[in-house]
């Protein structure tokens, strides 16, 4: 596979989409969770499966970068999103270690 998509090298890509996946998981689950649409879980986790398999694509070594995509995810959300329920943490750990042992 070539080195650049698009003229970007992949841990340029890798780090865009990381920083996609944070801004899902803090700013599109937040605001699903305010106005309290139903299946929320469904939009985000979809979203954020995508996102982990565009990154395990992308990556040389598909576990080790998600693992940290998935650090840094967790970090921001603590960050962006502290009201969020902390099964909403569970559910993020679990869409990234299930993503780094599938890839």
């Amino acid at each position: 596979m070539s080195n650049q998509i698009f003229g970007i090298g992949n841990k340029s890509v890798i780090i865009r989409l990381t920083a996609l996946w944070a801004l899902n998981e803090s700013a599109l689950g937040g605001i699903l969770h305010l106005i309290r649409l139903p299946f929320s879980g469904i939009f985000v986790g979809g979203m954020a499966i995508v996102l982990i398999a565009m990154i395990a694509f992308f990556a040389d070594k598909p576990y080790q970068s998600v693992l940290k995509a998935l650090f840094l995810v967790m970090i921001i959300k603590l960050l962006i999103s502290p009201h969020s329920p902390v099964t909403a943490y569970l559910a993020v750990a679990f869409q990234g270690f299930f993503g780094a042992l599938l890839f």
